[in-house]
C-alpha cells in the first residue's frame, strides 16, 4: 500500500523474505487491486489498513443482522448472529494479520442478497469487485450469474456478466498496463507453482505429515472442477438464493479443505457464508419475509 501511495507498482517491488525461503516462493503482492485501493484510501489519511478489516467484519456482522429482520422466523436471531460473528475467536487474529478475506465475504454476501432481492446491477457491481480482490473470488459472481439464466434468462445474465467484467476490466487494466509480467508472476503463475504448505488446515497436508503422502496436482485439480461444476449444476437446477448459499458455502469448503494452503482465514469465509446460507434456508422454508 506504502509503495502504491508512493507512486510505485506493488507487483513489480521485491520484497524481503522474512521466511527465509521455508515455503519455497518469493513473497510478493500476491491480491488483486479490490483490496490494494481499498485499502490505499485508508493509507492516503494514515489510517492503519487494518481499519479496512474492522469495518468489513462489521459490515458483515450488520448484513446478517439485517437480513434476520426479513422473516419473522429469523427475526430473532438478529443480535445472536451477529454479536456471534464479532465474538469468534479467530476474528481479531485475522484482523491483527491484515489478511483480506472479511473483505472479500462482506461483498460476495452483499452480491448474493442483491441477487436475492433481484437487485441485479448491485449483484454484478459487488460481484465485480469481490472477483477482483481474491484469485477464487469468482465462485460466487459465477454461482450468481447462473442463477440469474436459470431464473431470468440470458439477457439479464449477459448484463450481469458485462458489468462483472467492465468492473474487472477497470480495476485491473491499469496495473496490467503498468507491468504486466509483474501482474502476471505475482497474482497468476507463483499460485500455480507455489509447493503445497505442510503447516496448513488441510487434508493434503495431514495426508503428506501423517502418512508421507503427497496428494497428486492432477487428481486436486480434477476434484475442484468437478466440485465446481456440481456446485453450478446445483444453483442452475435451483436457482434460488439458498442454492447460492449453500453452493459457495460447499465449493469453497472443500477447495481449502484439499487446497495447497489454508489457514483460519479462509475457513472465516466458509463459516460466514454458512450463517447466510442459515439464514436463507429458514426464510425460505418459512416463507414470511417482511420488506
Amino acid at each position: 500500500m506504502n509503495d502504491f501511495l508512493h507512486g510505485k507498482n506493488p507487483y513489480s517491488q521485491v520484497y524481503p523474505d522474512i521466511y527465509k525461503g521455508h515455503y519455497g516462493y518469493q513473497p510478493g503482492f500476491t491480491y488483486w487491486p479490490s483490496y490494494l485501493l481499498s485499502a490505499s484510501v485508508l493509507g492516503a489519511f494514515k489510517l492503519d489498513l487494518r481499519f479496512l478489516n474492522v469495518l468489513a467484519d462489521v459490515s458483515f456482522a450488520s448484513l446478517l443482522g439485517w437480513y434476520s429482520t426479513r422473516s419473522k422466523s429469523t427475526i430473532e436471531m438478529v443480535w445472536p448472529l451477529a454479536l456471534l460473528w464479532l465474538a469468534m475467536p479467530v476474528s481479531l487474529f485475522i484482523i491483527e494479520q491484515a489478511w483480506i478475506d472479511p473483505l472479500m465475504l462482506v461483498l460476495a454476501t452483499g452480491s448474493i442478497m442483491a441477487f436475492r432481492f433481484d437487485r441485479l446491477d448491485l449483484a454484478a457491481l459487488l460481484g465485480g469487485l469481490t472477483m477482483a480482490s481474491k484469485q477464487y473470488g469468482f465462485i460466487v459472481p459465477a454461482l450468481i450469474a447462473v442463477g440469474i439464466f436459470g431464473s431470468i434468462g440470458w439477457k439479464s445474465t449477459f448484463r450481469f456478466c458485462l458489468i462483472v467484467g467492465g468492473i474487472i476490466s477497470l480495476l485491473m487494466a491499469p496495473f496490467l498496463l503498468w507491468d504486466f509480467v509483474g501482474f502476471y508472476k505475482n497474482t497468476v503463475q507463483i499460485l500455480m507453482t507455489i509447493p503445497m504448505r505442510h503447516d496448513s488446515l488441510t487434508m493434503p497436508a495431514y495426508l503428506f505429515n501423517s502418512f508421507g503422502y503427497e496428494v497428486p496436482g492432477i487428481l486436486l485439480l480434477a476434484c475442484y472442477v468437478a466440485v465446481f461444476l456440481g456446485c453450478l449444476w446445483k444453483v442452475w437446477w435451483s436457482p434460488k438464493a439458498s442454492s447460492i448459499c449453500f453452493a459457495a458455502t460447499f465449493c469453497y469448503g472443500f477447495l481449502f479443505l484439499m487446497g495447497k494452503q489454508a489457514s483460519a482465514n479462509y475457513y472465516a469465509i466458509v463459516l460466514g457464508l454458512a450463517l447466510v446460507a442459515l439464514l436463507e434456508g429458514i426464510q425460505e422454508k418459512n416463507q414470511h419475509r417482511e420488506f
